[in-house]
């Protein structure tokens, strides 16, 4: 095991102990933090691999990397990740309650990994659940292995605040007579306006563009002729691009409109952006329904009839279950796969809510209860899809 301020790695020789199976074993990796600062689990997961396929009594030496500030805990009066002082347990196994203690790496002093700001923090529930340590699992011999495990010390000077606080934050204070107060209070965001310095009778009005409370404007030069493949090539930027666009035309591209486009779409999609204006280089996009493959309609009234089948594949939580990222990325490839056969350019998934109640109905969709596994999941699922061009 090698550790630094960065980065953890934890190297383990892993065996198929079965006696008629070939099969894929699982590592995983869990941390148990400090008992100090935030409310925090018995052990979180950190990091895990899968093995290749192994004959019975084959092994493999496979390893488990993770960075350390996916060890800290949010803390709400200070809005940022923290690392409390203390001793982290790294604990290896191929399950929550099969792990043994492998390290014990000590951070000295608290350090701050990420600086945010919070949002909404004047709404907060009416009660919460917290975790009593009293009531942790353990198992014999746990406090022996903690006892004799390698110690790792953790410099805290080595490690680097990363600054992700917004800087969109609402800066600028508004009155009652706001139209925006109903929703933001008294304050909100400031913004920058794109305008052409031409513009001299916006929408109709007579009058130049009248700045709104909170934004700042700045002029560009517009040209009629501009689409968005000009943007793409580098010809014209995306400020250029928008600010020589209309109201109407911003509109269409944000909530949609009935327009169709010019190319063919899947019948029975879930949705579709706009073919409204594919003069200006903007394509209309098919969206379709997920997550276990794509839904569309399987027979279409023609004459002949024709089809659409999609794959049926197994539910999230299902491909959660098998640990196994190589296996989730070829899912994702063969539904681009489909997507390109049907004109489908957006899957409206992967679903990747956490599983907090066995009522929610819509569980399937979704992969894990835990934060971890979901995250690496729907990247693998993602970048399967993607690996298909022109599709997301």
């Amino acid at each position: 095991m090698t550790a630094s301020a960065k980065q953890v790695s934890v190297t383990a020789k892993v065996t198929n102990t079965g006696h008629r199976y070939s099969g894929k074993e699982t590592v995983q990796v869990y941390v148990s933090a400090p008992q100090t600062g935030a409310d925090k689990a018995y052990q979180q997961l950190a990091g895990y691999a899968k093995t290749d396929d192994l004959a019975p009594g084959a092994s493999q030496t496979v390893t488990v990397t993770f960075n350390t500030s996916s060890l800290a805990s949010y803390s709400e009066s200070r809005a940022a990740w923290v690392l409390d002082a203390g001793d982290y347990l790294v604990r290896v196994g191929n399950s929550s309650r099969n792990t043994h203690v492998a390290a014990n790496l000590n951070l000295a002093k608290p350090v701050v990994t990420e600086q945010d700001h919070n949002e909404l923090n004047d709404q907060k529930p009416a009660s919460e659940l917290t975790s009593k340590p009293a009531d942790f699992y353990t198992y014999v011999d746990e406090k022996r292995e903690i006892a004799h495990a390698r110690r790792i010390n953790l410099d805290p000077r080595s490690f680097r605040t990363e600054n992700d606080a917004s800087d969109g934050e609402q800066d600028v204070t508004v009155d009652s007579t706001s139209p925006y107060y109903a929703l933001d209070g008294d304050k909100i965001s400031s913004t920058t306006v794109y305008l052409d310095r031409d513009e001299k009778d916006w929408e109709g009005t007579g009058a130049p563009y009248a700045p709104k409370t909170g934004e700042k404007v700045t002029h560009v030069k517009t040209s009629s002729s501009s689409t968005l493949y000009d943007v793409a090539k580098g010809r014209t930027s995306i400020e250029q691009f928008v600010a020589g666009l209309t109201v109407k035309q911003l509109a269409d591209i944000v909530e949609g409109s009935s327009v169709g486009g010019a190319t063919p779409s899947a019948v029975g999609a879930a949705g579709y952006t706009t073919g409204a204006h594919e003069d200006l280089g903007i394509p209309s996009m098919t969206l379709s329904d997920g997550p276990a493959g794509l839904r569309l309609t399987q027979q279409i009234a023609t004459t002949p009839p024709t089809y659409q089948y999609g794959t049926a594949w197994p539910i999230g939580t299902l491909l959660a279950q098998t640990w196994d990222r190589d296996l989730v990325d070829k899912v994702g490839t063969a539904v681009g796969k489909e997507m390109n056969e049907y004109g489908v350019s957006l899957w409206l998934a992967p679903g990747m809510n956490i599983h907090r109640d066995p009522l929610n109905g819509r569980n399937f969709e979704y992969y894990s209860e835990d934060p971890l596994i979901s995250g690496l999941t729907a990247a693998a699922t993602t970048e399967g899809v993607q690996s298909n061009p022109g599709v997301g």
